[in-house]
């Protein structure tokens, strides 16, 4: 029996609702001005690290499994079909069961969560594709600045 393994890395989408810092609203009240000064100034390089870890570990993860002797393929046709009928299918799931669970009018939401995931492809693609460099890095954490952490309030 052949004990070959075999992975892909077809691009199946990824996991848009990382939140890995946030806090109660009073226990943010009860940090200091200076405390909450520090979150801010550092908050767009906290979130450029994790993603760039992220794509590390991925690289690091692929090197180590193909010294072990792991076989990337190619996926064929078949295989980007169904992962895109899962996709319009589970937007409607999604809805669904957000219906059953007491939300009124879900359609908005998906579709601005949507539109969210389609503007930031668009930016990160404008920064580049293949494996980014500091330069890219440093235009996604500029891109972060100016999209979402200079709106926010931090008082």
């Amino acid at each position: 029996m052949d004990s070959t393994c075999f992975r892909t890395d077809t691009k199946l989408g990824t996991y848009h609702g990382t939140n890995f810092i946030n806090f109660r609203g009073d226990t943010w009240k009860k940090l200091s001005r200076k405390e909450k000064d520090a979150i801010a100034a550092n908050i767009v390089q906290a979130v450029v690290d994790m993603a760039r870890v992220y794509e590390e570990d991925d690289a690091a993860i692929r090197k180590e499994s193909e010294a072990k002797g792991i076989k990337w393929i190619d996926t064929d046709a078949s295989f980007e079909a169904a992962v895109d009928s899962f996709r319009s299918s589970d937007t409607v799931r999604v809805i669904e069961l957000a219906k059953s669970r007491g939300v009124a009018d879900p359609e908005p939401i998906v579709a601005a969560f949507q539109a969210s995931v389609e503007k930031w492809t668009k930016i990160v693609n404008d920064i580049g594709t293949g494996d980014w460099g500091d330069a890219e890095w440093a235009k996604y954490g500029e891109a972060l600045q100016a999209e979402v952490f200079s709106k926010a309030s931090y008082k």
